[in-house]
């Protein structure tokens, strides 16, 4: 038994579908996350990043399919109790015109 069997499963994403608009749909996404490990996610502009990160943590219900943290599904957190487990932080391209750059 190598190391990473040795670890226990942290995040788990089953048979995920979900959508954000009426655009774009994330169909059947699976895969698991173990103790310990550093991931990315990489792919072009429109490809389901952001939509993804926002079902894990509960921005965006799921359409179909599961996601568990430590083996409790998200739905079962709290959106409080979840955000101190798990956060993001999204790219904004949106400049606040009232702030100045001494503030």
């Amino acid at each position: 038994m190598n190391n990473d069997e040795q670890k226990k499963t942290v995040l788990s994403v089953s048979q995920l579908s979900c959508r954000q608009s009426s655009h774009f749909q994330l169909k059947d996404i699976s895969f698991n996350i173990s103790e310990g490990c550093c991931v990315g996610i990489i792919g072009p502009n429109g490809s389901g990043k952001t939509t993804l990160l926002k079902a894990i943590t509960g921005f965006i219900p799921a359409k179909s399919g599961h996601i568990q943290y430590c083996n409790h599904l998200i739905e079962s957190y709290n959106q409080q109790n979840l955000s101190k487990e798990i956060a993001i932080v999204l790219q904004s391209t949106e400049l606040d015109q009232s702030i100045y750059v001494e503030d």
